[in-house]
């Protein structure tokens, strides 16, 4: 039986082995999902985008916001659209994101890693896109700004 800060010094280590891993690459210790509003290991926040049709699924950690697979983008991009269309273009090419039956829509044919909510959002949206406004919890409505901000207060509240 290890004490009790030998156990904490070793969640640390993991903890942080699970948020290098994905950044390099390896994803093979990222958590099941559940679409009931959470990640069922680590309670991570699940965010949606919803617009007509279009019905994209996210969550986050402290490095990446990272769709779904199976979430719904935009086929078609709005003539103004400027940001991200490169990396969408490259989605496709890449086959992460495939034609969907509906012929209006993409669909995500794997978990795709992002490094900001706004440059998910315009990838889904296939237009520019704000994904600090964009995303939402699904249970309650909050935006992922609300969410962050929130979460910010938290934590400096546990820091002082």
């Amino acid at each position: 039986m290890l004490p009790e800060s030998d156990k904490s010094d070793m969640d640390f280590f993991f903890e942080q082995i699970g948020l290098i891993l994905p950044v390099l690459g390896f994803s093979f210790l990222q958590q099941s999902q559940s679409f009931e509003g959470t990640t069922k290991e680590t309670g991570t926040q699940l965010f949606s985008l919803v617009q007509g049709k279009i019905k994209a699924n996210a969550t986050v950690n402290e490095l990446e916001f990272t769709i779904l697979k199976g979430s719904k983008a935009r086929k078609e991009g709005m003539p103004s659209w400027t940001a991200y269309r490169e990396l969408r273009e490259q989605l496709v090419k890449d086959q992460k994101l495939i034609n969907d039956v509906d012929p209006e829509l993409y669909q995500f044919n794997e978990d795709v890693a992002f490094n900001s909510p706004s440059a998910a959002a315009a990838v889904v949206l296939a237009r520019n896109a704000n994904g600090r406004t964009n995303w939402k919890i699904q249970k309650t409505g909050q935006t992922y700004h609300d969410w962050m901000d929130l979460k910010l207060q938290i934590d400096e509240s546990l820091t002082d």
